[in-house]
């Protein structure tokens, strides 16, 4: 047997003539990882929020969420929040037959959620930034270097919100 495992052994007499014998390993769940985005609504001023639960095993896992006064399962989880709602405790709980764990997150709906946790946005900046950083400066040194005016057709403001 492996660390993390553990085996559990049935007997099953059926009708006193058979035995069989079940040898079943179990392995130890891992802690459970949530992840979470939300994206804001104006048109109604509410917020979806997606959210994920995940561990590491190889062994039949049941997933189970708690929020506000609701019970739901499954590894995923889509909630539609309101800014009114408040803080908002996200709870999701593994077990398999070895044990339980759990693990939570809170989240608020605000018109800033967007912006905050929108990992596609983010990523886009952060390599428009990162290219044209370099790229400015190479023209920059260019147009000194031959001692010409630099002249800027087009420009990109990275704070846009479209």
């Amino acid at each position: 047997m492996t660390a993390g495992r553990h085996q559990r052994l049935s007997c099953i007499l059926t009708y006193g003539a058979l035995l069989l014998l079940v040898v079943s390993h179990h392995e130890r769940l891992s802690d459970p990882v949530l992840t979470i985005s939300s994206t804001w609504h104006a048109s109604d001023e509410s917020c979806t929020v997606l959210l994920e639960c995940t561990v590491t095993s190889d062994s039949s896992v049941t997933y189970k969420w708690a929020v506000r006064n609701q019970s739901l399962s499954g590894s995923r989880l889509q909630y539609i929040l309101r800014p009114q709602d408040g803080e908002t405790t996200f709870t999701c709980t593994v077990s398999n037959s070895v044990g339980v764990k759990s693990v939570f997150k809170n989240e608020k709906c605000s018109n800033e959620t967007y912006e905050k946790t929108d990992p596609l946005k983010q990523a886009t900046r952060m390599k428009l930034h990162s290219m044209c950083t370099p790229l400015f400066y190479a023209v920059m040194a260019l147009s000194m270097k031959q001692r010409k005016p630099l002249k800027i057709l087009e420009s990109v403001h990275l704070n846009d919100p479209g």
